[in-house]
């Protein structure tokens, strides 16, 4: 629409100018600029000027015009900035005459106290929205601005349309006449209700500190930066004669001060803690002092530590005996400790020896399993439980019938079913025994494959414990490295050869890296 107007205003200029030109050149031809400059009529002259401008006064009205229609758009635009501005400001905004009835609201202000525009402006007066016991206050604060011309941070109470009652603070400017009559107010209303519960909060933290304060059960003194006591507790009330004396104040006051001179700063390490003994009152007493916050003030409480001191003595006579037993019973633990490990190795020799075929095989696994965790920096703690589990990885096989683990052909497939139950009857066979909890899950699964096709429980990855992983490996290299009853030993490249064609599937492929490093490198 507004190009429309533009070119309205604009092309009839042009249309004409043109029209014209081409109308005289038709009759004059190329003596057409000699015809319009003909100077013989001064009449024929100025209408000539006024057909060859109409173009630039038209097109400067368009111009102008365009200039007035954007300043006009300009002018709305920051009208209704404003008014956004001023509907919708974060605090509510009213303006009241001198009669005190509402000349305008805005929309937060309404929103604040659930009215509607018609139900405020020009129908009630300012002190109508007040509690009745207040209305005197607010004439009285109306009046002093208009008196003074402004008012700022009165704390009041409106009350809302649904009868609710609003803490808030208002500050107002009036506006005059010439005449410095009043005119109308600028008042800003906001919400006072958190800062008021923030003070009820703090009044009540207050009390509570006050409360704690005094019902500690023990001397606590404020004091300020030349120590000069400000407050004490009730404590101090029941117990005058107990009150820092002078010397040991002194005390503390010297060792504070020589920290300062080194340039340590207050704080944490910034106070001072004095221990001395009441020769009166036959008492031991301990004063604390910090400091508090930056100001300089000091905090110090007095403890008195008889009871503890005459503990200690107790304690002190008897810490030899005491010792002496720890010393007692840490020998007999190292001793059940040695029992249990010798224990564990025989049941492990033990069960090698069902077999001449698999004698030392338990030591030699346990020997390559403790080798791969120490090289992948297992902490002491795993590397002994692992130690356990690799040792008694085959206790299963108790319940093995002995010609399945000498047979020299192959297993028949209900056979090797049998064979396989020796993972999970190991572990049902250590599951009573509470000090070995923690490797019977190392022994169920010792026969797990990485790719999840191994037994008896199928897992896969990381689901198999970590140590399981390990013991796998060791496992599966003792038995193709050791003589059995049905082949030869397999040899060493061999076996190196079968971990890494079996890395991913059947073994854990980092733990397999880790294991032939060590090979290579004759540490196992």
């Amino acid at each position: 629409m507004k190009k429309v107007f533009l070119a309205f205003l604009i092309l009839p200029g042009w249309f004409l100018t043109t029209a014209y030109l081409i109308f005289e050149y038709q009759q004059y031809g190329p003596g057409l600029v000699g015809h319009l400059f003909d100077t013989s009529s001064v009449s024929r002259v100025i209408f000539h000027i006024i057909i060859i401008l109409a173009p630039v006064a038209s097109t400067s009205l368009g111009v102008f015009a365009d200039a007035r229609m954007k300043l006009l758009r300009r002018l709305r635009e920051m009208n209704d900035l404003y008014r956004d501005y001023y509907s919708n400001a974060p605090c509510g905004y009213h303006s009241i005459g001198p009669d005190m009835v509402f000349l305008d609201v805005n929309d937060t202000w309404l929103e604040m106290f659930g009215y509607r525009r018609d139900e405020v402006v020009g129908a009630i007066r300012v002190s109508e929205m007040f509690p009745e016991e207040d209305r005197a206050n607010v004439r009285k604060v109306f009046k002093r601005l208009v008196d003074h011309g402004r008012i700022e941070n009165e704390e009041m109470v409106i009350t809302a349309k649904d009868g609710s009652r609003m803490p808030v603070l208002i500050s107002s400017t009036a506006v005059y006449d010439d005449r410095g009559e009043f005119l109308r107010s600028r008042t800003i209303v906001q919400d006072d209700t958190e800062r008021k519960q923030m003070d009820n909060i703090l009044r009540e933290i207050a009390a509570h500190w006050s409360s704690t304060f005094d019902s500690m059960p023990w001397g606590v003194m404020l004091m300020d930066s030349e120590y000069r006591v400000l407050r004490t507790n009730s404590y101090f009330e029941r117990h005058p004669e107990l009150m820092p004396k002078e010397l040991a104040l002194n005390r503390c006051r010297t060792a504070i001060g020589k920290r300062k001179e080194g340039g340590q700063a207050a704080g944490t390490n910034g106070g001072c803690v004095e221990e001395y003994h009441d020769e009166a009152l036959n008492r031991h007493l301990r004063m604390y002092m910090s400091p508090v916050g930056t100001g300089g003030d000091w905090v110090a409480s007095l403890v008195d530590v008889t009871d503890l001191r005459k503990g200690e003595k107790k304690l002190t006579d008897s810490r030899n005996a005491f010792f002496n037993m720890l010393k007692d019973a840490s020998m007999a633990y190292n001793e059940l400790e040695e029992v249990h490990r010798d224990l564990i190795r025989a049941l492990a020799n033990a069960i090698d020896a069902k077999s001449p075929w698999t004698k030392g095989h338990s030591e030699r696994v346990t020997r390559f399993a403790m080798a791969m965790a120490e090289a992948m920096d297992l902490p002491q703690r795993e590397l002994e439980i692992l130690r356990t589990g690799a040792l008694l990885h085959d206790i299963g096989k108790i319940g093995t019938y002995d010609f399945l683990l000498d047979k020299t052909a192959t297993l028949t497939a209900d056979e090797y079913e049998v064979v396989k139950r020796h993972p999970s009857s190991g572990a049902e066979i250590l599951k009573p025994i509470g000090r070995l909890s923690e490797i019977v899950g190392i022994v169920r699964s010792h026969h797990e494959h990485y790719d999840g096709k191994g037994y008896p429980d199928g897992l896969k990855g990381g689901e198999i414990p970590k140590m399981a992983r390990i013991l796998c490996i060791a496992d599966s290299y003792d038995s193709m490295t050791a003589d059995r009853p049905y082949r030869a030993a397999l040899g060493r490249d061999y076996a190196i050869k079968e971990l890494k064609d079996c890395a991913g599937t059947h073994f854990d492929p980092e733990m397999v890296n880790v294991f032939i490093k060590l090979i290579k490198e004759v540490r196992v």
